[in-house]
C-alpha cells in the first residue's frame, strides 16, 4: 500500500473519530462497513504501522484531557483502541505507557506502605491509651463507676 493511501486513511480515520467523539451509542463505533474500511487484512496492516507509539499515546492522552479522567476502552474510538491494545499487550499498559497510571508494582508497594503505617499509628494509639482498671476478684463495681468506664 502507497504512503499517499495510508496518510489519506489515517485522515480519514481522524475524521471518523472526531465525528463519533464523546458518543459510544454512534454507529461509528461499530458500523461493519466502516469497521471493514480500517481493519481489513492489507490496510489494518499498513494503517497500523503508519501510527508511531508517541502518535497512539498523544489520541489516549487528548481523550483524558478531555473527559477529565482516564479513559475507559468504550471511550475511545473503537479503531484506535484495537491499535493501543495491540501496541501495549493490554489496555492498564497502554495507561501506564501514556503517564495516566501509575505501573501495578509501585501501586501494590504504596498501598502496603499504608498498611503498615495504619497499623503503626493503631498500635501507638493502643499504647497511649489508658487502661482500664478491673476489680479485684469478688468486687463489684459501683453503678456512678460503671457509667464513668462506659463514658470513656
Amino acid at each position: 500500500m502507497r504512503a499517499e493511501e495510508v496518510h489519506r486513511l489515517k485522515c480519514a480515520l481522524e475524521a471518523d473519530a472526531r465525528t463519533a467523539a464523546g458518543s459510544p451509542e454512534s454507529n461509528a463505533w461499530l458500523e461493519p462497513e466502516q469497521w471493514k474500511r480500517y481493519m481489513g487484512k492489507r490496510i489494518h496492516m499498513a494503517l497500523y504501522s503508519s501510527f508511531s507509539d508517541e502518535e497512539l499515546l498523544a489520541i489516549l492522552k487528548a481523550t483524558a484531557e478531555q473527559l477529565g479522567r482516564n479513559p475507559n476502552k468504550k471511550d475511545v474510538f473503537c479503531v484506535y483502541r484495537v491499535f493501543l491494545i495491540r501496541r501495549f499487550g493490554n489496555w492498564p499498559r497502554a495507561l501506564v505507557a501514556a503517564g495516566l497510571k501509575r505501573p501495578r508494582e509501585q501501586r501494590r508497594e504504596e498501598n502496603r506502605q499504608k498498611n503498615e503505617n495504619s497499623l503503626r499509628q493503631q498500635e501507638i494509639k493502643r499504647e497511649k491509651a489508658p487502661r482500664r482498671k478491673r476489680p479485684a476478684s469478688g468486687q463489684t463495681r459501683s453503678t456512678e463507676e460503671t457509667q464513668n468506664m462506659m463514658r470513656l
